[in-house]
């Protein structure tokens, strides 16, 4: 009895691996995208993974493996950082004619160009004697993260005496501030320029008051 226990037992082992390893791979669909194709620093986005099993056989163990920039930011327990490149991993189980679609949390936490690809799905049988991979090199998605905006103090291009004395109509000031104005940017470097719009400032101020 115990022998005929494990003649079936193999048979069934032989038969589950042989199965697997021609059919596993048929008719079986992964895809990968990104919720927006543009981001900014510090947003959040959705990466989407869809698989589908399009066959009678079911795939009791599926792990599908990405690969992505380490800026990219994904839940801590479910991927790893090696320099600058990240693994994600995921684990599936397949029955026939299913579809599964799992959504990740992604936080930009820094610019650039980043792509999730290097798709590799592993197979393995129900009693997980023998592993099978494959490459799914067209499965990827991109994502373009913007610098994000931030607010700088800029110095006042008009001081604040020349658009008093536009409001009341006075002319000539404006006209002389027009001429030193343009003196001045000819004449002084970016970096003085600030210095000098800050003295005309205070010499016009003196004229109108």
């Amino acid at each position: 009895m115990i022998l005929i226990i494990i003649l079936a037992v193999g048979c069934i082992i032989f038969f589950t691996q042989l199965l697997i390893r021609r059919f596993a791979y048929y008719h079986l669909e992964y895809a990968v995208s990104f919720s927006a194709e543009e981001a900014t620093e510090g947003d959040t986005v959705i990466l989407t993974e869809t698989i589908t099993n399009q066959k009678l056989l079911p795939l009791p163990w599926v792990k599908v493996e990405l690969t992505t920039n380490a800026a990219l930011d994904f839940a801590a327990e479910q991927s790893t950082v090696s320099q600058n490149t990240r693994f994600i991993s995921s684990l599936f189980c397949l029955f026939p004619y299913r579809s599964i679609r799992r959504q990740w949390k992604v936080r930009c936490t820094k610019r650039g160009i980043f792509e999730v690809s290097h798709a590799v799905i592993v197979i393995s049988d129900l009693f997980d004697t023998a592993e099978y991979s494959k490459a799914f090199p067209h499965a990827a998605a991109k994502l373009t993260v913007l610098p994000k905006v931030r607010n700088l103090p800029l110095p006042p291009v008009f001081p604040q005496s020349i658009i008093e004395a536009m409001r009341n109509n006075t002319i000539l000031p404006v006209i002389i501030f027009a001429f030193v104005f343009g003196i001045a940017v000819k004449s002084c470097r970016l970096e003085k320029l600030a210095g000098v719009l800050q003295e005309l400032n205070t010499a016009f101020g003196k004229m109108l008051s």
